[in-house]
């Protein structure tokens, strides 16, 4: 252009114009004066037949200046969205490496001839195979990461916990004591003038077994209520090399809290309670009937 500048131009009858959109139409205007040199881009594209959305785009430019001279020769070769997995072939299959494409191949031969005449020999080659190596895998590297968290309050205005039935079955209990002594240092006994005076009685149970065969909990109906909970986070950090995450506040609080338990049951089918041995030891009795006193002395 006379100006100096880049602008993107159409050709329309031999003549080089700019587009512009009337009423939902488009309209071509015609520079004035025309542009002194204009570089050409050509675009083809290819796509895979089991996969319309991954397709290959080869682009290169025709008529560059000659500060441009090192682009002349080459062609870029693009591809869009990502390369589906090649499955297993079937038995039927042919045993081909190449994928299939859509476009037709008359036009595939047009665009190799085309390329062969302005760009190197060596991008034919992948022009109408795409192969998946090429996009094989795509791997995203982090070394450091960091988080923290300074604060954080959580906030949740209401929740509801609603358990309809609860059943608790215990199989088998068993209680064993090894050894219980019990001891009563003075016990008084006054009937009509009649006194009963034991000093001292030991009871020893050196072995106690209880067992429980079955012992079931139901619980019918519990409900659980959070009128408000709030969460409040001042500042988190995360750190990914290059990568910052910043959260400023988050807010989370509980202001209030039910439990409710309607029906509760507890159910035990057997309990057993054994005493293998049993000691007891008297060693005073007194005994006063109308001022007689008696003293017994004796041991069980």
């Amino acid at each position: 252009m006379s100006d100096n500048t880049l602008k993107w131009t159409v050709q329309k009858n031999d003549m080089y114009c700019f587009e512009r959109q009337v009423k939902g139409k488009k309209t071509y205007i015609q520079y004035d004066p025309q542009p002194k040199h204009v570089v050409t881009i050509h675009r083809y594209y290819t796509s895979l037949k089991r996969e319309k959305t991954y397709k290959k785009r080869v682009s290169w430019f025709e008529n560059l200046p000659d500060r441009f001279s090192t682009l002349s020769h080459k062609a870029i070769i693009e591809y869009t969205a990502v390369c589906p997995r090649q499955g297993e072939p079937h038995s039927n299959s042919k045993n081909s490496s190449q994928e299939y494409v859509r476009t037709d191949p008359k036009i595939i031969d047009e665009v190799k001839d085309r390329i062969q005449q302005y760009c190197e020999i060596t991008t034919q080659t992948g022009l109408y195979s795409c192969e998946i190596h090429l996009l094989s895998s795509i791997e995203l590297r982090v070394t450091i990461v960091e988080l923290r968290v300074i604060k954080v309050e959580l906030r949740v205005t209401i929740v509801e916990l609603r358990v309809t039935k609860v059943e608790l079955r215990v199989t088998i209990v068993e209680l064993r004591v090894t050894k219980v002594e019990l001891r009563v240092t003075i016990v008084e006994l006054r009937v009509k003038k009649v006194e009963l005076r034991v000093k001292k009685v030991e009871l020893r149970v050196k072995i106690v077994e209880l067992r429980v065969t079955k012992v079931e909990l139901r619980v019918t109906k519990v409900e659980l209520r959070v009128t408000k909970v709030e969460l409040r986070v001042t500042k988190v950090e995360l750190r990914v090399t290059n990568v910052e995450l910043r959260v400023t506040e988050v807010e989370v609080r509980v202001s209030k809290v039910e439990l409710r338990v309607k029906k509760f049951e507890l159910r035990v089918k057997k309990v057993e309670l054994r005493v293998k041995i049993v000691e007891l030891r008297v060693t005073k009795v007194e005994l006063r009937k109308n001022g007689e006193t008696k003293l017994f002395k004796f041991s069980v």
